[in-house]
């Protein structure tokens, strides 16, 4: 197959015009995106454009072949490989579903959040999974310098609509295009990074045809923890579901995602989360200047994580702490 990048999920295997209607963006939840297959530099890789509603499908064209010709070989292979549209499921769960089964003290010690500090997160047990929209723990700067360890709303709020468009409610909840000015103001303002302890993640498997297999990846057996790199902000309105809505002011989270390394990427070739493993590339993302703290937006090495369990949308493979 091809390589590609993709943003969005598919629910119609019609056409490309008719597929666009059904187009959701991972990054910004609206619908109606622009389908854009760029050339490819000398390495095969482009820049992740800079535009919020941007799917690329892309690959090296073959001899005597047109641009039409490759765009055209490429959304064949793709509906070839998603057969009836399940890639909308695969795309909307791309790095959205992780979980925390380590004891707080063990947070805070790895993310030095320790001394005089408010603690607001109470009596903490295993979260076996944590979804979008749901409230998760989160290491972020004080004013005064030191690590508070927190609860936040997992899910960044929505790009403001353009003219006619309407309103998304969804929330954003991975940062992958850090070159555009929706992130660049708070990634600049090093008090707005942030922390996300995490034992596992969840990813689903793309090649599995028209049902997703869910795929745990972890450090080890143990499920020792370590961090994805978030941004954290205050925002006031209204999240939760219609049944349950959580009116007031909230703070919330997202965390970045780059390419996937070659364990990951057989069970979900688009992207993984940006993973801070030791001490060094903690305190870079959370003291270093913007651009020396995106150097930390790659793969993680090969070795860094393994799957650990298959199948369920829960992490219950390890034992809960003590």
């Amino acid at each position: 197959m091809v390589p590609w990048l993709i943003r969005w999920g598919i629910d119609d295997a019609s056409s490309a015009a008719a597929m666009r209607k059904h187009f959701r963006c991972s990054v910004c939840g609206q619908k109606g995106c622009v389908f854009v297959s760029p050339a490819i530099d000398r390495e095969g890789i482009e820049p992740f454009p800079t535009g919020d509603e941007v799917i690329r499908m892309y690959g090296e064209r073959r001899p005597g072949e047109s641009y039409e010709m490759r765009d055209a070989r490429v959304l064949a292979e793709y509906l070839t490989r998603y057969p009836c549209g399940d890639a909308i499921r695969t795309v909307d769960g791309m790095c959205n579903l992780y979980s925390v089964r380590t004891s707080k003290d063990e947070i805070r010690k790895l993310a030095r959040a320790l001394g005089e500090m408010l603690d607001t997160v109470g009596n903490f047990e295993p979260i076996p999974a944590i979804f979008p929209d749901r409230m998760a723990p989160v290491v972020r700067h004080l004013p005064d310098g030191d690590r508070e360890l927190t609860m936040m709303r997992w899910g960044w709020p929505p790009r403001p609509p353009l003219a006619g468009e309407k309103a998304s409610t969804r929330p954003i909840t991975n940062i992958r295009n850090t070159t555009s000015r929706f992130w660049t103001p708070w990634l600049r303002k090093i008090e707005h990074r942030c922390l996300v302890p995490v034992t596992a993640f969840c990813e689903p498997d793309n090649g599995k045809g028209p049902k997703s297999v869910w795929t745990w990846f972890a450090r080890d057996e143990a499920r020792s923890p370590f961090f994805f790199a978030g941004m954290w902000r205050e925002w006031e309105g209204q999240r939760g579901t219609k049944a349950s809505p959580v009116v007031g002011k909230h703070l919330v989270f997202s965390f970045l995602t780059t390419d996937p390394n070659d364990t990951v990427r057989p069970v979900h070739p688009d992207a993984m989360p940006v993973l801070l493993m030791d001490e060094a590339q903690r305190q870079q993302w959370m003291n270093a200047p913007m651009e020396e703290a995106l150097l930390l937006q790659r793969p993680a090495a090969n070795d860094a994580v393994r799957v650990v369990a298959t199948g369920s949308k829960e992490d219950l493979g390890a034992p809960p702490y003590d």
